[in-house]
């Protein structure tokens, strides 16, 4: 595969920046000087690992919209876990074509190859596949080649929640690698759901590594010495606040890269504070509003835990729980209900 030189891909991006009005965080770089650096060394098989709200979605599509700027040739391909999360991709990097400086003559003559999910550019070779498709994973992508295949966030909750959901992902995920040409490149762009994650380049406990000797980038929302990598979007006391609201175990999956176990879980007592406050009621233009403690109460949720036994079985259970305008959770009643 012949690549033109032309600009590296931070001036692409730095230029690109600018005409959004926007600046250009040095994490970004980072992700997209390793992008640039493995691509050039020939490296194939990568896996981007980032914190939730990095931007690592978006220095992807501009990473793709590079490729076909230096390669108009290239067929990409991005696989996510439904076809709106792919679209979403296609769509960015066909709106970079449009309107990046560099990219005008890509722009093909015929409206019907310029769609919502798939595109294919002015190029020289003729090919039966467009320059980018997105699919699902669910969908049916047999007869396809791809020189590149995205994976964007495959590994959510709904593919990685039982071991019924995960299994049938990596056999998706396997088909898909019969799409790729010779020496083709895979990059997996996501953050673990599960610690049966597919996000595994070394094997741990007995979690098999999926993605055995791929080239990794693992981005922390922390560095070892505490700071953010992305004051700019996110300061210190604004990640306190996002730990203590999600919990450890889900700030340590989403934010640190780090899979958890939900066996290992535990109610931490230490963190649970009483209160004796009455519900407050009142109505602001004919609309409810309830104030707990002097914080306003957003939303409500109710749990019953059913027993289905006998009279003199276990009894069912029935909760009550208030969440405020700051993410507090308050367990505002408790009912156990006996059958007599």
């Amino acid at each position: 595969m012949t690549i033109i030189s032309k600009i590296d891909l931070d001036l692409f991006t730095v230029i690109w920046n600018q005409m959004q009005n926007q600046s250009t965080p040095q994490v970004h770089l980072q992700i997209l000087r390793w992008l640039e650096q493995t691509w050039k060394a020939g490296d194939t098989r990568l896996l981007l690992m980032a914190f939730r709200a990095c931007g690592k979605s978006t220095c992807v599509a501009i990473f793709c919209a590079w490729l076909l700027y230096q390669n108009p040739d290239i067929r990409i391909m991005v696989i996510a876990a439904d076809d709106m999360l792919a679209r979403k991709m296609v769509r960015n990097v066909r709106r970079i074509l449009e309107r990046h400086p560099l990219t005008i003559g890509l722009i093909p003559k015929k409206a019907d190859q310029w769609a919502s999910d798939r595109f294919t550019v002015q190029r020289q070779m003729e090919l039966r596949d467009p320059s980018m498709l997105a699919r699902g994973i669910t969908s049916n992508v047999t007869g396809s080649r791809a020189d590149i295949i995205i994976y964007d966030d495959v590994e959510v909750p709904n593919t990685s929640n039982t071991t019924e959901a995960r299994d049938d992902l990596r056999e998706k995920l396997d088909e898909t690698r019969f799409i790729l040409t010779p020496n083709g490149t895979q990059i997996y762009v996501g953050t673990p759901h599960t610690y049966n994650t597919i996000y595994r380049t070394k094997t741990v406990d007995d979690c098999d590594a999926y993605l055995k000797d791929f080239m990794d980038l693992r981005l922390p929302i922390l560095t070892q010495e505490g700071r953010s990598i992305l004051p700019e979007r996110f300061d210190i006391s604004g990640i306190h606040a996002m730990q203590k609201q999600v919990g450890p175990n889900k700030f340590a999956s989403q934010m640190m890269l780090e899979p958890m176990n939900i066996a290992e879980g535990r109610l931490n007592p230490d963190g649970l504070q009483f209160y004796d406050a009455m519900l407050d009621y009142t109505e602001i233009m004919q609309k409810p509003v309830l104030h707990l403690n002097g914080k306003r109460l957003v939303s409500c949720s109710s749990w019953w835990d059913p027993a289905f036994g006998l009279a003199s079985g276990d009894a069912s259970v029935w909760a009550l729980i208030f969440t405020d305008e700051d993410g507090q959770y308050y367990l505002h009643h408790i009912e156990y209900m006996r059958i007599n």
